[in-house]
């Protein structure tokens, strides 16, 4: 099966996992076992969906119509991408076995619903890593930015929901940000495919990451529960970072150029 197939499979366990949790709301124990054991699955899906791509070092691409004709459905993965598919698939498939156990403590408390926005936030998270449409971006970062800040808010104590509405803020302020470079782009280059962003002048894109970036560091200073860490470290980092050194260059010339400025 080819790697994009196999991260498909990956992204569609993480969605069913986690619907089908939603609907399992007096079965919470059931709702547990389906989201838990749906993202160790896609998790080990996306790991060996990344280990050709890092192993052969090669860029994979898949276009197709998609229901907007201003927005075609792009997915890409180089070196880069495939390497963070890699490093998230394998910390959910950790993550996941734990949350077995550990999120048996919040039954009664909406177990249900961690499973099914934890599987949500997860999927749009891969999805982002490898999207390389600005539509469709944007679409997955507003769904993992709602997904995530529903699971700050898990505790409903006063102390998450601070911290909760802080994120939500300063998320939404990024995405602004984020839809007017993108707009930049487009305006510039006439296509929201990041192809075409790649051609053309990519600072305001990746100043307007770096902003959200440090925006992001503000809100993660503040304490929240455990089950946001990688929330809250990884999620914001690892897709901006992403997109940054995406529409920069290829993420192989922008590794050996960084490489090489250190020396």
């Amino acid at each position: 099966m080819e790697p994009l197939q196999l991260l498909m499979w990956s992204i569609i366990l993480y969605v069913v996992g986690g619907v089908i949790a939603l609907f399992l709301k007096k079965q919470e124990g059931l709702a547990i076992l389906i989201s838990g054991i749906s993202a160790i699955i896609g998790g080990v899906l996306g790991v060996l969906s990344a280990l050709p791509v890092i192993l052969n070092g090669e860029t994979i691409s898949f276009a197709m119509a998609g229901p907007f004709d201003f927005a075609a459905f792009v997915v890409r993965m180089d070196m880069l991408g495939a390497f963070m598919v890699f490093v998230i698939s394998l910390l959910v498939t950790v993550c996941a076995l734990y949350s077995l156990s550990y999120v048996q403590e919040y039954k009664g408390r909406g177990a249900w619903s961690m499973g099914f926005f934890m599987n949500l936030f997860i999927a749009s998270m891969v999805g982002l890593i490898v999207m390389d449409n600005a539509f469709y971006f944007i679409i997955l970062f507003e769904m993992m930015s709602l997904a995530s800040w529903f699971l700050v808010i898990a505790d409903q104590d006063d102390e998450s929901i601070h911290a909760g509405l802080l994120y939500f803020f300063i998320a939404h302020a990024g995405s602004v940000l984020i839809m007017i470079a993108f707009f930049l782009m487009w305006r510039e280059s006439g296509s929201l495919d990041f192809d075409s962003f790649r051609q053309t002048f990519s600072f305001p894109c990746n100043g307007f990451c770096g902003v959200l970036t440090g925006l992001l560091r503000i809100w993660c200073q503040s304490r929240y529960v455990a089950i946001t860490q990688l929330v809250a470290k990884s999620a914001p980092r690892s897709t901006l970072s992403r997109f940054s050194i995406n529409v920069w260059g290829d993420g192989e010339n922008w590794y050996f150029w960084h490489h090489q400025s250190r020396h």
